[in-house]
């Protein structure tokens, strides 16, 4: 019985370590190339699956050209919510990288 506990408490120690690790990392920074997934809840003809042009930004519905390289997800989904807030009250965006780009010479 005391060998069970002691495996068990060297597993969730391992988990303890994991997750503050992950939450020690930055967070990824979108640049141009990216794949990026915008949906914006209840507007279903907003939603959309975008790719970071060359000067950094993607095209969307109602806002048009929107900054996107530099930022990280978190900064991203705020500027997309504050252009839609001119059009949508409260609008409920959520984002996420879908795929990173490849940068560079070939």
């Amino acid at each position: 019985m005391l060998n069970i506990l002691r495996l068990c408490a060297v597993f969730l120690g391992l988990a303890v370590l994991l997750i503050a690790q992950d939450s020690n990392r930055a967070p990824y920074i979108i640049k141009s190339g990216d794949t990026l997934g915008v949906s914006v809840l209840r507007e279903g003809d907003l939603t959309r699956t975008v790719v970071v042009d060359g000067d950094g930004a993607v095209t969307l519905p109602l806002v048009g050209k929107v900054k996107a390289a530099g930022l990280n997800v978190s900064e991203f989904t705020q500027r997309i919510k504050d252009a839609l807030a001119m059009f949508i009250s409260n609008p409920e965006v959520t984002t996420s990288v879908q795929k990173i780009g490849i940068t560079g010479p070939r």
